[in-house]
């Protein structure tokens, strides 16, 4: 090229890498893995889930019902992803077995079943955000992503709820004990497929004039792209 018509490479794809499972992140291998990654590449951010799934031991309840919460396996989680330079896009997931309307409802050896009460996943969440705030910092916190569960467009034999009416709720109550925590938290859309075909409905353009409607938009969107 000459100088006339050079132009400067934008590397957009180091923005987010991925690595699955939340507790993935506590394997020796898998650190050293995301390690070189970084020293090699450098990505920005680093899209996780499960964090509230029951291998991480977050959430357990006494006898009488009373909520017990452990967050010592995130902080291990996100002390490292701290060490690598990393901030977390953290999808809000999956249903702690105890706190699960279906216990026996598991895909990938997660439960994906809705709450049994948005009020109680709420508290779940709120008493975890105002728990990273205190450890990491509002000014760091607020440069993270949050969204919360996965693909709510599929049938109940992947990540669907019953009823559509019922993760739209769901979705509308995370959101808003997000915001209530901090307005400034960015809060995304639902991971969702995406499909180039003018002839497909797309189900997050119904989704989000939904959530235009109820004053709950999302602050970014968030797909889940198969080139098939």
């Amino acid at each position: 090229l000459d100088a006339d018509s050079a132009y400067p490479l934008r590397h957009t794809w180091r923005n987010v890498t991925t690595i699955g499972t939340a507790s993935d992140l506590l394997l020796a291998d898998v650190q050293d893995m995301l390690k070189k990654l970084q020293t090699d590449i450098g990505f920005h951010y680093i899209k996780i889930n499960g964090i509230f799934s029951d291998d991480l031991h977050v959430y357990n309840e006494s006898p009488s019902g009373d909520m017990i919460l452990n967050f010592a396996y995130i902080d291990k989680v996100l002390d490292f992803l701290a060490s690598c330079h990393l901030m977390p896009w953290i999808q809000l997931s999956y249903m702690p077995e105890k706190l699960a309307k279906h216990p026996n409802r598991r895909l990938f050896n997660a439960n994906v079943s809705q709450p049994r009460s948005n009020e109680t996943w709420c508290q779940l969440v709120s008493s975890f955000l105002t728990h990273i705030m205190q450890r990491y910092g509002t000014e760091d916190v607020v440069q993270w992503r949050f969204s919360v569960w996965n693909q709510p467009d599929t049938d109940t034999n992947l990540y669907g709820f019953d009823r559509p009416d019922d993760f739209f709720l769901f979705y509308k109550a995370t959101y808003e004990c997000v915001k209530q925590i901090s307005s400034d938290l960015v809060f995304c859309l639902p991971p969702t497929f995406y499909v180039v075909d003018d002839h497909y409905d797309n189900w997050y353009l119904a989704f989000l004039e939904k959530c235009r409607k109820h004053q709950c938009l999302p602050d970014c969107l968030n797909f889940t792209y198969y080139e098939t």
